[in-house]
């Protein structure tokens, strides 16, 4: 897919340079070119063509744009979640140009507990993940599948799915992607220590050098011709031209739910001091040392996020919630959620500044967010082209909509993707043999629950560090 016509009449030149013959096919292949599209350049040189000077090359007088062509820069948020509460099978992208929320599909049966994304340099998406059984699992296979990622895809912008590609040789999870000079790296995941190398020119998967020591949830990033990983306060570098891991200077806490960007030739990385507070670390590969950005500056939050849009770095948080201790069965029922925060870094004062909260950075989705963070749900965004025309319908991820599009509260029971079960286990009163379909129906919630006055959270609170200790 092209964003640019000059691509397309390109394309048709490569074609017609194979056999001298076709040359006499380029008057009608010009009528499908877009002449309101093609720069001065190409239209130069496809009159130089001309198989004779009788012939008049005639275009097409076309303005509408091709699909490649209305592709937007969008938000793409990715959330894993054990008890796969994020809406099944699909994920929000934002488009802040236009204030505009749509859905990108995600595989069948696929499971959010277990799924990892990488945008690569030319805006392809690959993803690992974990394909559920569809045939019914019992509460105990449920409760022991590993869920391993195996399963690999590429993201069919025009049809908003996702083709299979080769599986990895390794089944892990939560393992990292990268790309690399056109190549994808899987690194580590479920306390392993492999790496494998995918060559999209032949669909194949290799296994390279390995970590130096198991990781688990690692969190990995590519900056000039290396890839970092970092896990716990180990922080390693590889070399491809090498197919060698070095170990560099550790960190200041462990990162915090692969939240790792790129910004300006640095690392930046989440680490979680607290249960609700958060601070931004970054690393220069010059000065080779992990130091605390803007100061030192501290974030009380339910959940946080990095986020690079438009050459910008921005931190997006959710407030802490005023029942943040309460049943997870509580929270997701909070119609008023508090609306998401942004900051913004200026790396020339190396400071971090709170955002009007009308800014249309980010999409009202700190539901869709926030829901579950106590309990183990981790969210990612990355930024690529999509196209709009292709995408779904994204209204129930927002936060002003019904909880999520295929679970629900009837009589007094969530109803959730994956089986159905109830908290005692499930076929019959008290029962612990029951099985799993398509998801998971937790039972008998809270009496409190119903008649609870929720309140909208308490805001986000930036605690400064004086003395700059973290």
């Amino acid at each position: 897919m092209t964003n640019s016509e000059d691509d397309v009449v390109h394309a048709a030149l490569r074609w017609i340079e194979v056999e001298k013959e076709r040359l006499q096919n380029l008057p009608v292949l010009c009528s499908s070119f877009r002449h309101s599209f093609i720069s001065r350049e190409i239209l130069t040189e496809l009159e130089s063509k001309r198989p004779s000077t009788d012939i008049k090359l005639v275009y097409s007088d076309s303005t509408a744009q091709r699909l490649g062509q209305t592709r937007t820069e969008m938000q793409i948020f990715v959330r894993r979640d054990w008890l796969e509460i994020a809406s099944p099978y699909s994920a929000p992208c934002y488009d802040p140009s236009s204030s505009k929320l749509y859905k990108m599909n995600l595989p069948d049966r696929l499971s959010m507990t277990n799924v990892s994304m990488v945008a690569t340099p030319d805006n392809e998406l690959y993803l690992a993940g974990h394909i559920k059984s569809d045939r019914k699992l019992s509460f105990q296979e449920a409760m022991n599948d590993p869920q391993l990622q195996k399963a690999f895809y590429q993201y069919n912008h025009l049809l908003n799915a996702w083709e299979s590609r080769c599986e990895m040789i390794s089944p892990r999870k939560k393992c990292s992607l990268v790309c690399l000079k056109g190549y994808i790296y899987a690194v580590g995941g479920d306390a392993r220590n492999t790496v494998e190398l995918y060559n999209r020119s032949c669909d194949k998967w290799t296994s390279i050098a390995p970590l130096p020591h198991n990781m688990d949830s690692p969190c990995a990033v590519c900056l000039d011709d290396s890839i970092y990983v970092l896990s716990g306060k180990d922080c390693y570098c590889f070399s491809p031209t090498e197919n060698t891991w070095n170990k560099v200077a550790d960190t200041l806490g462990h990162p915090m739910d692969r939240q790792v960007v790129i910004y300006e030739r640095r690392i930046y990385s989440l680490v979680r001091r607290y249960e609700t507070e958060a601070f931004v670390q970054k690393y220069s590969p010059e000065e080779g040392t992990w130091t605390p950005s803007g100061n030192g500056m501290r974030f009380i939050c339910d959940y946080a996020m990095l986020l690079v849009y438009d050459s910008i770095l921005y931190l997006i948080t959710v407030p802490v919630s005023d029942e943040r201790y309460s049943t997870h069965w509580t929270l997701l029922q909070k119609r008023d959620w508090p609306p998401i925060n942004l900051y913004k870094y200026q790396k020339s004062n190396d400071s971090w500044s709170k955002q009007d909260r009308k800014d249309s950075m980010v999409p009202p989705i700190s539901r869709w967010m926030g829901a579950g963070s106590d309990t183990c749900a981790e969210c990612v965004c990355l930024v690529a082209p999509m196209v709009p025309t292709a995408l779904g319908d994204a209204s129930s991820f927002q936060d002003n909509e019904e909880f999520m599009e295929g679970s629900s509260f009837q009589d007094n029971h969530l109803y959730l993707y994956g089986a159905e079960l109830d908290m005692y286990g499930g076929e019959g009163e008290n029962s612990s043999t029951g099985s799993f379909d398509h998801g998971i129906m937790l039972d008998e919630l809270e009496d409190s629950t119903t008649d609870q006055e929720t309140s909208d959270g308490e805001e986000d609170r930036e605690v400064g560090n004086e003395d700059g200790d973290t």
